[in-house]
């Protein structure tokens, strides 16, 4: 499993390095190197506090117990993860300018496709996890020695395509289709469940926080400048809007109540 996984995530940097020589793949890991940083710390931090309620729930009540708990530790992932997205995506230019030297820019779209590669992964840890509960980790391996394969091959064609750029466009196919496959199998013991309208109103104020942050850095400011009024403007247009749906009043509550009490 560990082979498996760690080819997941790393054959593509060594294709870039075949394909265009170090000089190129250093623009492209630095920027790799930024979502895929971010994301960790998210899907680790949610984790941490998701999954031993989950392993809790298994030991008390089985899947019936177990699986509520998956399900809103999933809606809490992408409350978070979904908006980060589109948050890079659309701060990628600046933010790869305000990081790196000049010329790194050339690579920024990476920081854009390997949030969203990331976000699929952390999907597919979530999916995993009726494998891991029921002691059954050989289809985990099995998926992810496939996605493996999967990512060789989008990534060598779209690396002779796009320019170096294409070893994250790889990524983004063969971390999706790790979570399909992963979800079409596992569904035979459990699955997470994310309501319809739950997931809408997700991704439509992660799409709203995208849409503010890019606006900023059209502005006629310095880079700096335009990447500090994107970062802000995106948080309050996401914070606003999910308040708003109503998707986040559970949790805003909890935050007021919280901040009552230390007050």
């Amino acid at each position: 499993v560990s082979i498996a996984v760690a080819l997941l995530n790393m054959i593509d940097r060594y294709l870039v390095t075949g394909f265009y020589g170090q000089e190129l793949f250093g623009v492209y890991n630095s920027n790799n190197s930024i979502a895929s940083g971010i994301f960790t710390m998210i899907s680790v931090g949610i984790m941490r506090g998701v999954y031993p309620a989950v392993l809790r729930g298994w030991r008390e009540g089985g899947v019936n117990a177990a699986k509520p708990l998956l399900d809103q530790g999933v809606r809490l992932y992408l409350l978070i993860a979904a908006p980060a997205v589109a948050g890079l995506t659309a701060v990628s230019l600046p933010l790869s300018r305000f990081l790196f030297a000049e010329g790194y820019d050339a690579g920024a779209s990476v920081i854009a496709y390997t949030a969203l590669a990331m976000l699929f992964m952390g999907l597919t840890e979530y999916a995993n996890k009726a494998y891991e509960l029921e002691q059954s980790t050989i289809h985990v391996l099995q998926n992810s020695a496939a996605a493996a394969v999967v990512k060789v091959v989008c990534s060598l064609a779209l690396l002779k395509l796009c320019g170096f750029t294409g070893g994250a466009m790889g990524s983004i196919i063969a971390f999706a289709f790790y979570f399909i496959i992963t979800s079409v199998r596992v569904r035979r013991r459990f699955l997470f469940h994310v309501p319809a309208s739950s997931l809408v109103r997700i991704v439509v104020c992660s799409l709203l926080c995208g849409a503010a942050a890019f606006a900023c850095t059209l502005l006629p400011f310095g880079n700096l400048i335009r990447l500090a009024l994107a970062v802000c403007a995106g948080g309050l247009t996401y914070a606003v809007t999910i308040v708003l749906s109503g998707e986040a009043k559970a949790e805003f509550a909890a935050i007021l109540a919280r901040l009552k009490r230390q007050l």
